[in-house]
């Protein structure tokens, strides 16, 4: 039969379904380190040292890096980079850096599971969280870090894991200590209006939300508190109460002495602070996970507990293997110069996160499971370190960036400057989805194949074709080639100038080989020496010809 040309133009996410009718053409069924760079799909961006910035070196003593925070004050006219690490906070990577605690006996404890959180407030940063015996303190980016002893009704010291300001007010929960009805885990305090946080008065014992028939929650034990955030549209801003098990929503009433009221309940859980993400304004929404998945609260708001809502439906198998025991821990962060939303994760019995599940929701009107493309991203094997915290924040020279710190004392941030994790290479693999081509069961032998690729340098990606929904893989590995800056393809010049950056666009046309009922293609580079080597696809066309009946071009294009 003649052969026909089928053409991808575009490729999309991860999509782990385990029926193959139910992918679209453009899904993947492996997406390694990979990333969507305008509609080419390739390398994802690498993390560095902000050359220039606050964090240009490791840690000294490279411990965990437990909190950080990008803190701007004096009407953004002066901000820092502030960071919790092995027991210090400090705002620079040297021992000259480290906050003074001692003067006023601020207790912080090292560990890379002792989390902290940060909130703004009145030109001074507040900090939680940490381990159950350390303090709830704040800095005013001049003198030593002081602490707020805010009790309960027996005047003990609470100790809170989790902090966070919404509008003139901050908020306190996660509390430690659990011995009074009003320091119990399903409590939030907070402090008079307009009143000066700093100060224990002025946190009185009923200004609580929650607890034991308080403000309208329920009893605790199954559930409790993980954390506080908020959410905002064109109808309004409303405070989130987050639990394991459900997210409520508060409004400020408009009554002093009822405080807030709540407007609504979520019966999705949010697994703590760190894994809450606010989109802004704009987007007018914001994703979370939960203990069974990720979620966009927008969807939650209509459908709740419906699994095939969830955003994390096309990539349910990998979500199915992270270990729940480490949910406490998962750190989140948007991206916007991308459109990356990052979760770190822990897989399998790992005691450290061992993935980044990225979601691109570039271009995407609605935020549901069909428009988000999913991408799984792990560090490079080299590195001796995991990640620990993810968040966004502005860099030295006011951009947004992705901050990403490690176990290790590394503070770095994702960046498109070097396709490096720091100095380390790290692989790059992605296949699609393994297509009949509208034409079951019926044999199909390639034809030519072409290629419309990106990259620039000496080393060579590799393509391979999949046949059969995997049983068989092309006996024939396909090497594909870019020129250096300024290479000639035919009688046109591709430079610099005119495509951005050293990578050059070409097309390349491989001899079809094999056949098979299924095909798929595969591609994947492994850099060496610690070179950044990315490379990106841009379109596939590959002839077909069937033992079928034939048809036409214009049919099988897609």
């Amino acid at each position: 039969m003649p052969f026909v040309t089928r053409t991808l133009r575009e490729l999309g996410g991860l999509n782990e379904n385990e029926d193959p009718n139910k992918l679209k053409r453009t899904d993947l069924t492996e997406a390694e380190n990979t990333a969507r760079l305008g509609v080419l799909t390739g390398t994802r961006p690498g993390i560095g040292f902000d050359s220039g910035g606050e964090y240009e070196t490791a840690i000294n003593g490279t411990p965990a890096v437990q909190g950080i925070r990008e803190w701007s004050y004096d009407r953004d006219a002066s901000r820092e980079v502030v960071t919790v690490a092995g027991g210090e906070a400090r705002n620079g990577p040297d021992v000259g850096d480290v906050l003074d605690k001692t003067t006023n006996s601020v207790t912080i404890t090292g560990g890379a599971n002792n989390l902290w959180t940060f909130a703004d407030h009145n030109n001074k940063l507040f900090a939680a969280g940490g381990a159950s015996g350390d303090s709830f303190w704040y800095w005013d980016g001049t003198n030593p870090l002081q602490k707020v002893d805010v009790q309960n009704s027996a005047a003990q010291t609470i100790r809170p894991k989790y902090v966070f300001q919404w509008k003139n007010y901050v908020f306190l929960t996660g509390l430690q200590d659990r011995t009074l009805p009003d320091d119990n885990p399903l409590l939030w305090r907070y402090h008079d209006l307009s009143s000066d946080p700093t100060s224990a008065t002025n946190w009185p014992t009923s200004n609580t939300i929650g607890g034991t028939g308080i403000g309208g929650l329920g009893g605790y034990g199954q559930e409790f508190s993980t954390g506080t955030a908020s959410f905002q549209d064109n109808d309004g801003a409303y405070l989130l109460l987050l639990t394991n098990r459900r997210i409520y929503s508060y409004v400020q009433s408009t009554s002093a002495l009822v405080g807030f009221q709540k407007n609504d309940e979520i019966a999705n859980g949010c697994v703590n602070q760190h894994a809450y993400v606010d989109l802004g304004l704009d987007s007018g929404d914001a994703i979370y996970m939960s203990e069974v998945g990720i979620h966009s609260l927008r969807l939650s708001q209509q459908y709740s507990g419906r699994a095939r809502a969830f955003l994390s439906w096309p990539i349910r198998k990998t979500f199915a293997s992270l270990n729940r025991n480490r949910f406490q821990y998962v750190s989140a962060g948007y991206w916007p110069t991308e459109g990356i939303v990052a979760f770190a994760v822990s897989t399998g019995s790992s005691s450290t996160h061992d993935l980044i599940l990225a979601m691109d929701i570039q271009e995407a009107e609605e935020i549901t499971p069909e428009t988000v493309r999913w991408y799984k991203w792990k560090l490079a094997g080299g590195l001796s370190e995991s990640v620990n915290l993810i968040t966004f924040g502005r860099d030295a020279n006011n951009q947004p960036v992705m901050f990403v710190c490690t176990t290790a004392g590394k503070v770095g941030k994702l960046n498109r400057d070097s396709y490096l994790d720091f100095t380390e290479e790290y692989e790059t693999s992605f296949t699609t989805k393994h297509d009949d081509n509208e034409s079951p069961g019926v044999l199909k032998t390639n034809g030519d194949l072409y290629l419309v690729a990106r990259g620039n340098g000496s080393y060579e990606p590799t393509h391979r074709y999949v046949f059969d929904y995997g049983e068989r893989t092309g006996t024939q590995l396909n090497r594909i080639s870019f020129p250096s800056n300024g290479g000639v393809f035919g009688s046109a010049v591709f430079d610099t100038d005119v495509f951005g950056g050293a990578q050059l666009v070409s097309r390349q046309k491989f001899y079809g080989f094999g056949s098979g009922e299924t095909v798929a293609h595969a591609f994947s580079h492994s850099p060496t020496a610690s070179t950044s080597e990315p490379f990106f696809i841009s379109s596939i066309a590959q002839q077909l010809s069937s033992a079928g009946e034939s048809e036409s071009s214009e049919e099988a294009a897609a």
